[in-house]
Parts: structure tokens; C-alpha cells; sequence
């Protein structure tokens, strides 16, 4: 009976990068409803939405309010969620400016790059989180935001640090990281090095 209600497929992405892929659920604002009572969803998971026309939409976990099993009532999630991403820009900024540093590092303004970079080591990468991290510190978030930002960075880093990081992981991290500073910034930084 509840299935028929479940019309949303959904993928669960865990704080240490496990991914659990089509899940039923019913997506209802800052509601998410599952009858997946075998899965463990907690406080900080992402959800990732995927919708009829191919796009996405990027939830974190709130709450996960388990229900039990209940007669002919299967096990079930209520999940408080909220939408995660960056917002648009309010206006077009009047100016730009660039840090540059590490190694390999450059910019292409208007021009198309087609050189090549290799690194013999994770030291970009590393010098990518660092920055990342730097970014979240320095953002002026209240404390809690900024804890929960600092364990999404710590998430990614041991991501990274296993020697074969999933861009797709990687990249549903980050969305779930505060839109302000330059918190996005490092973020494309470092998708570019992971790619």
C-alpha cells in the first residue's frame, strides 16, 4: 500500500562514503518519507533526488526518525531534510580576484587550457583540502555550522586519502558545504584535481 506512494528514487550517501542507490521514497518538502526500514540514515547523510527530466536535488539529513515494523505497517524513516547547494549570485561581481598558489598552479581567463598537468603525488589534493578547510574556518559560520562544514572536509579527505576517491562522492560532499566565502571556490579547485 505505502509503494504506491514512494514515486521519488533516491541515493543515500554516508558520512564515511558508502552509497546506497534507488531507494523508493516519497520527497515532500522538508519531509522524506521511506518504508526502507533495513537501511541506517542518520543526522548529516546526503540524499540525492534524482528526477524524471535528469536533473538532481542535494538533501542533507536533519532528523531520521525510525518507526518499527507495526502489523501489516513495515519498518519505515521519517527524515527532516533540507535542500543543499549553491544559491545563485545576487548580482554579477565587479571584480575578481585570484590566489594563486601550489604547484602546477595557473589561471586561464578567457583562454582555452590544453596542456597537460601530472603530479607524481597527492600533494595537490592535500593542498586543495587545506585550502577547503581554511575557507570553512575562515567563512564566519556560527559554531555548529562550522563543525558540521569541518566534518563534511574531514569526510572528503579520507575519501581522497583512499587512494581511489569517487569524483561522484567527492562532488555530493561538497554540495552539502555552506555557499559562502570561498568555500565554493576550493571546492571546483578541487573536483579539477580529482578529474
Amino acid at each position: 500500500m505505502f509503494d504506491e506512494l514512494e514515486t521519488d528514487r533516491l541515493t543515500l550517501i554516508k558520512a564515511n562514503g558508502t552509497t546506497v542507490t534507488d531507494i523508493a521514497a516519497s520527497v515532500q518538502g522538508r519531509k522524506v518519507f521511506t518504508s526502507r526500514g533495513d537501511l541506517q540514515i542518520e543526522h548529516g547523510d546526503l540524499l540525492i533526488r534524482h528526477r524524471s527530466n535528469g536533473t538532481e536535488e542535494h538533501y542533507r539529513v536533519l532528523d531520521a526518525d525510525f518507526s518499527e515494523a507495526f502489523i501489516d505497517i513495515p519498518a519505515s524513516y521519517t527524515l527532516e531534510v533540507e535542500k543543499v547547494g549553491a544559491p545563485a549570485p545576487r548580482s554579477r561581481p565587479q571584480s575578481v580576484t585570484y590566489n594563486v598558489s601550489g604547484p602546477n598552479a595557473r589561471i586561464n581567463h578567457h583562454s582555452v587550457d590544453q596542456s597537460t598537468n601530472v603530479v607524481g603525488d597527492n600533494a595537490v589534493v592535500h593542498d586543495r583540502i587545506a585550502d577547503l578547510r581554511r575557507a570553512v574556518e575562515d567563512a564566519g559560520l556560527a559554531d555548529s555550522d562550522r563543525q558540521e562544514a569541518l566534518d563534511v572536509v574531514n569526510h572528503i579527505e579520507s575519501q581522497c586519502g583512499s587512494g581511489t576517491p569517487k569524483r561522484s562522492v567527492v562532488k555530493a560532499m561538497l554540495a552539502g558545504l555552506p555557499a559562502v566565502g570561498d568555500i565554493a571556490k576550493f571546492g571546483v579547485a578541487l573536483l579539477d584535481v580529482l578529474s
